[in-house]
């Protein structure tokens, strides 16, 4: 059986008008906004405050060696944790001063081993908080920005669906874009 060249042409339009159709549909019940992200309330925190900068980082690091949550300042972190070593390490220093005293009062009639027991338990809760202070201004910052750089990635992740369609007086034509 032959096929006549108006036969062809039919095919042709038929194959073009089914394809925009499908087009046409796609494009109707496919969603093409995005798709909503959900953050609890800390991560929409994290999300407003942003990164930290390497220079502030840098600068709360090494002034966080004066200790007292001074670091936490620069970082722009104090409200979060540095009043805790601030509270700490001024409780940890009057702690000391009391129990010095306390204990070379004690001393003047005869020292004893439990004397100076107090005075070395504020010694090393001053020198844990520190210790504490100094691990926190380092190892949190670079966690946090990984974590904000996520929530980011995130945010912006999307799946669409895009049909388009192409026509011209020579020919009509389309795509599909998916997006995932």
């Amino acid at each position: 059986m032959l096929i006549s060249s108006s036969q062809v042409n039919l095919r042709g339009h038929f194959v073009i008008l089914f394809t925009l159709g499908v087009l046409v549909f796609a494009s109707v019940n496919a969603s093409t906004e995005e798709t909503t992200r959900t953050f609890n309330d800390k991560e929409t925190k994290l999300l407003q405050k942003g990164e930290m900068s390497t220079s502030r980082y840098v600068t709360g690091g090494i002034v966080g060696t004066l200790g007292f949550g001074l670091g936490h300042a620069v970082q722009g972190r104090y409200l979060e944790r540095g009043w805790i070593f601030t509270l700490g390490q001024t409780a940890s220093v009057l702690a000391l001063g009391a129990t010095s005293v306390g204990a070379f009062v004690s001393c003047i009639d005869g020292c004893s081993d439990s004397a100076a027991i107090a005075p070395s338990l504020a010694v090393l809760a001053f020198a844990g908080f520190y210790i504490w202070e100094k691990i926190d201004l380092w190892l949190v910052p670079p966690r946090r920005n990984r974590k904000i750089r996520t929530l980011k990635k995130r945010r912006s992740a999307t799946s669409q669906l895009r049909p388009s369609i192409i026509a011209d007086r020579h020919m009509v034509g389309g795509s599909v874009f998916f997006r995932f």
